[in-house]
């Protein structure tokens, strides 16, 4: 159970990486935000690595078939969320 919780952390790192590297959403101003945004490449290098890492931990923990199935459905779900939500957080300075 912590496996799929640390998979889901990291896949949730991995897909915010790689869209804070699109160049139409709406993106946010904080640090780490506008860190990967200047450093697009490096961003999806990282991005990349921690897709295939938490694809790894969910294979390992279930199986290839039930982990990349798994893998696929928290994909879909953290990227609707992050694309749906991210354009609401606004940060008053």
């Amino acid at each position: 159970m912590y496996i799929l919780v640390a998979s889901t952390l990291v896949l949730i790192a991995g897909f915010y990486a790689l869209y804070n590297t699109s160049e139409k959403a709406v993106l946010q101003k904080d640090r780490v935000s506008v860190w990967l945004q200047h450093n697009r490449n490096i961003s999806k290098v990282i991005g990349i690595l921690f897709l295939l890492i938490s694809f790894a931990l969910l294979v390992a923990e279930q199986g290839i078939g039930a982990g990349i199935l798994t893998g696929f459905i928290l994909l879909m779900a953290v990227g609707c969320l992050i694309i749906i939500l991210s354009p609401l957080i606004s940060h008053k300075h």
